[in-house]
């Protein structure tokens, strides 16, 4: 046999150095950053913060990025600061007019109570809200909540005066007698109801047309699906603490408010929370009450105005997300 030539073994030298260096290279690359996960103030997103608290959830791979308003988390998400948003599915439909590549990969929960419509101690009924200013955040959740309402109790738009007010500015505003009513949501509902305010409707009214999901971009699904994994079963594993330890989860999320844990408990118990399993049945089932709720809400912000055209909702949802969580 002959040997090789030199040139030969000169090449396969350069091969074998190349290979080491290919390697070497791949060990020293910096490791992907963590997804940025827009968060709000809201006890079923806080089960999320509850896994980060318990050491559930990776930090390698999500980071929380905590939002006070919807319309913040929703500005982020357009302009790619954060990869994914915890949101209502109203501001999910109204932002794939300018970001046709938004999926919702996970839904958390339907508000059976959470979101409300609250007057002042001396107004006990609808009657007592005509021709008062209702507090209303310039949003899709509150604009809707209030349209609901107002139908459910009969009132014209016009009857009232709507005043636009951040959500962190809501109870001051409501204790300061500066509106007579409020559409608000947890934890501020309690809070309020605490001092005395009157609940004259409520999301139980409208079961099934106030959804909270997660939402990405299709480019992260494919880009970063082991890290969208870990964040839905973090919040599997916080979901999983409160059905088992309510007690103790009650009190964690109490110190992230200024609320008693029983009042924790009774935000937590004004939704319907999804795990991974019920999320798979949603995906599942495209004749749902959730997937219903959703067609009613695509409904109702096209008669009002807040949709310019109804989106796709068979490519909105994606699951591969759930079903790489799922697969053991």
């Amino acid at each position: 046999m002959t040997e090789p030539s030199r040139n030969t073994r000169c090449l396969w030298a350069m091969f074998a150095a190349a290979v080491v260096l290919a390697g070497l290279l791949a060990a020293c690359r910096a490791p992907e950053p963590p997804i940025r996960v827009a968060t709000l103030p809201w006890p079923p997103y806080d089960l999320i913060h509850l896994a980060e608290s318990i050491d559930q959830l990776d930090r390698q791979q999500v980071e929380l990025v905590e939002f006070q308003t919807p319309a913040e988390a929703v500005r982020a998400f357009r302009y790619d600061l954060v990869d994914v948003m915890l949101i209502t599915s109203h501001f999910a439909l109204s932002t794939v007019a300018e970001r046709p590549d938004s999926r919702i990969i996970y839904f958390i929960d339907v508000s059976l109570g959470g979101d409300a419509l609250l007057a002042r101690p001396e107004i006990e009924t609808g009657n007592g809200l005509r021709g008062g200013r209702i507090g209303v955040e310039a949003a899709p959740l509150g604009t809707y909540t209030l349209i609901r309402a107002l139908d459910h109790l009969e009132i014209d738009r016009n009857e009232v005066d709507i005043v636009q007010i951040d959500t962190p500015d809501q109870a001051q505003a409501f204790l300061a007698a500066e509106v007579d009513a409020v559409v608000t949501y947890e934890p501020t509902r309690s809070a309020l109801l605490a001092e005395g305010a009157n609940e004259l409707f409520d999301s139980r009214q409208i079961p099934f047309e106030i959804i909270d999901v997660v939402v990405t971009r299709a480019s992260v699904i494919d880009d970063r699906l082991d890290a969208l994994t870990e964040l839905v079963r973090a919040f599997d594993r916080g979901l999983a603490s409160w059905r088992e330890r309510p007690e103790f989860t009650a009190n964690e999320l109490s110190k992230r408010y200024a609320l008693d844990p029983e009042q924790i408990r009774s935000g937590l118990g004004s939704v319907a929370l999804y795990d991974l399993a019920e999320n798979r049945e949603i995906f599942d089932n495209p004749d749902g009450s959730v997937m219903h709720g959703l067609t009613e809400q695509c409904r109702v912000m096209l008669r009002e105005g807040l949709l310019a055209a109804e989106p796709s909702t068979e490519r909105l949802l994606d699951r591969r997300v759930i079903d790489r969580a799922l697969a053991r």
